[in-house]
């Protein structure tokens, strides 16, 4: 299969990326570092939370010899060291939350709309959005 990792610099895309490729998958990486992981054929360092990455990444991606089959979209965000899990809401600050939201979800919607074009009718396409906890038990 031919797929697309996004937050490919991640330690969740690095993870995938590795085994994805040791079964022999084709891969393609997505990420705002620049670094190409080793696993990956081509890499286009963008930051998807921005809605100037949909042009970018759909002309990237239409060079592609192959189509894509698949994206797994594991780039997200899940809190900094000056923003610790909320436990009251007093506690939630709007900026943070904003940034938060641009990242964990704006990014992705603005790659499924740079892929769409992409995506051939006549076979299966396959969309996997992974992501860190988001809370834990120890976190209330």
């Amino acid at each position: 299969m031919n797929i697309l990792i996004a937050g490919a610099n991640g330690d969740i895309g690095m993870a995938l990326g590795a085994e994805l490729d040791r079964r022999g998958h084709q891969l393609f990486s997505l990420s705002r570092s620049p670094n190409t992981p080793s696993w990956s054929q081509q890499h286009l360092s963008v930051d998807c939370s921005t809605s100037s990455a949909v042009d970018i990444t759909k002309r990237w991606l239409q060079k592609l010899v192959e189509p894509l089959d698949g994206v797994i979209q594991c780039a997200g965000i899940l809190q900094g060291e000056s923003n610790p899990p909320e436990k009251a809401l007093r506690d939630v600050d709007i900026d943070w939350l904003n940034k938060s939201i641009q990242i964990n979800l704006a990014s992705h919607l603005h790659l499924a709309q740079a892929v769409e074009p992409c995506i051939r009718r006549d076979r299966a396409f396959r969309w996997v959005s992974v992501s860190a906890r988001v809370a834990s038990i120890e976190d209330n």
